[in-house]
């Protein structure tokens, strides 16, 4: 009866700070992240967040290629306009419903492989719902059916996307905002960053995500120093079947929470043997219409993920060569910490 209780209380807590992860109010993010007192406790409660909606809907076609996109709604719009782009192929999608508190884009995606894999295709190309056309889906049958498919693990398609197949990097997390001692530079930066900056930084300093995902497009990417750079193919990715069938479908780890996954996977693609390739096809992304812009509350919710991210480079569980001896970042990490007080 005692344990019946408890584990009653433990699912209201993880459902309460569900609640307080997915809010749009960065005060509740805020809260979130004062629930936990280590990185350990975070990704502990992230492996134990309960499973969302996923719903298979399939739409014949070519099996050769098959796309897989997850989508809330697979009569929707943006779904129906993936209708019309990938027209003549065999279509997955991964439907979780509208406002699913516990979607997972990394479950939905290995659910979605997963059952690609079923067709026999030659190449699983996985598209989020948001994509807009620019080239014919001619062109990428054309082109993938030019290429041995059992020589590339991973094609991208070029030219280069916003979104997709683009260039990213690991850098140190400087924690530069705080390097500035007087408190007019200071006040200064955190007035171009935004005023939730040094509440960012602090919470990132809590759970040790010493490491950033680093994309030089981005604003302030002059204060961080690149030290691996690879392909991610994020929101538009083509992948050889045999190079997902060696993961049973299960290509990206399903602790993150809607970001990071593609990192985690491109990144252990560049620091492997696989081969890559490229395709010529034009495609667009809108901006933060699956997911939302990239505003406060995404990039808060999003610590949890480079949390994750982190951990799994500091315990080697990930291609880590680039990263000094732990002993020598847990040196750094206290001159930094001394800084920022």
């Amino acid at each position: 009866m005692l344990e019946e209780f408890e584990d009653k209380l433990s699912r209201e807590e993880s459902s309460d700070l569900n609640r307080l992860l997915i809010s749009s109010n960065p005060q509740d993010l805020i809260k979130f992240y004062s629930s936990f007192n280590d990185p350990k406790s975070l990704i502990d409660w992230m492996k134990n967040r309960p499973s969302g909606r996923a719903i298979i809907r399939p739409v014949d076609g070519n099996p050769d290629i098959v796309v897989v996109i997850p989508t809330a709604d697979s009569n929707g719009k943006f779904a129906s306009s993936c209708r019309g782009i990938f027209r003549g192929l065999q279509i997955v999608f991964v439907e979780s419903g509208v406002g699913d508190p516990y979607f997972n884009y990394s479950r939905n995606c290995n659910l979605g492989l997963s059952h690609a894999l079923s067709y026999n295709p030659k190449w699983i190309v996985l598209s989020n719902d948001d994509v807009i056309q620019i080239d014919n889906i001619s062109a990428l049958v054309t082109g993938l059916s030019n290429k041995n498919h059992l020589t590339s693990d991973v094609v991208f398609a070029q030219p280069p996307g916003r979104h997709h197949s683009y260039s990213l990097g690991i850098a140190r997390n400087s924690y530069s905002m705080a390097i500035a001692r007087s408190t007019y530079a200071r006040n200064g930066l955190y007035a171009l960053a935004g005023g939730y900056w040094r509440r960012q930084i602090q919470i990132e300093k809590k759970f040790h995500a010493d490491f950033i995902i680093a994309d030089q497009r981005a604003r302030f990417s002059f204060l961080y120093k690149i030290l691996f750079r690879f392909l991610n193919g994020a929101a538009f990715s083509i992948f050889n079947t045999n190079f997902v069938r060696k993961s049973h479908g299960k290509l990206f780890d399903e602790t993150y929470i809607n970001g990071v996954e593609d990192v985690d996977l491109f990144l252990q693609f560049a620091n492997s043997n696989g081969h890559h390739s490229f395709v010529h096809f034009e495609i667009g992304t809108m901006t933060g219409a699956s997911l939302g812009s990239w505003n406060i509350t995404r990039r808060f919710r999003n610590i949890a993920n480079e949390a994750y991210l982190n951990y799994k480079l500091r315990n080697r569980l990930l291609p880590s060569t680039f990263i000094a001896p732990l002993s020598v970042m847990n040196q750094e990490l206290k001159v930094a910490k001394v800084t920022l007080n």
